[in-house]
């Protein structure tokens, strides 16, 4: 492999890495909204819990988490 071909792959795999962190940052995001959102919501409100939960998980199962 030659340093074109290298070099080709090195910026493929940061691109990569770049959009992973990105998805990260938006799930962390996300996560903080929640516990914010549920701050002060126990289990005597187990729709609110679950509505939530239901959200998170189907964003994680849409972007692939």
């Amino acid at each position: 492999m030659n340093f074109e071909e290298s070099n080709k792959k090195i910026k493929k795999f940061r691109s990569a890495s770049e959009l992973k962190l990105q998805q990260i940052k938006q799930h962390s995001k996300l996560i903080d909204g929640a516990f914010i959102e549920l701050n002060g919501i126990n289990e005597n409100n187990p729709d609110i819990v679950s509505g939530r939960i239901n959200k998170i998980s189907s964003h994680y199962i849409e972007h692939g988490f």
